[in-house]
């Protein structure tokens, strides 16, 4: 994922080892890591519950037996 509205695009102020230093960047950086986190953690849940429907759906048919 790349950095969400990324500071170093045209930036006049780079040079090497500038992301040490830039607090434009380190604030980027961290919310595009929130974003990927809120990603991530919304993955895990839809996972869950798509596992969660599909074991109801076993016990309902196998009830039905």
């Amino acid at each position: 994922m790349r950095l969400i509205n990324s500071p170093c695009k045209d930036c006049t102020e780079r040079h090497v080892g500038c992301h040490a230093e830039c607090e434009k960047y380190r604030k980027a950086k961290a919310e595009t890591e929130e974003a990927k986190e809120k990603q991530r953690l919304h993955k895990e849940t839809e996972a869950y519950f798509a596992d969660y429907a599909k074991d109801v759906l076993k016990r309902n048919r196998n009830r039905r037996k």
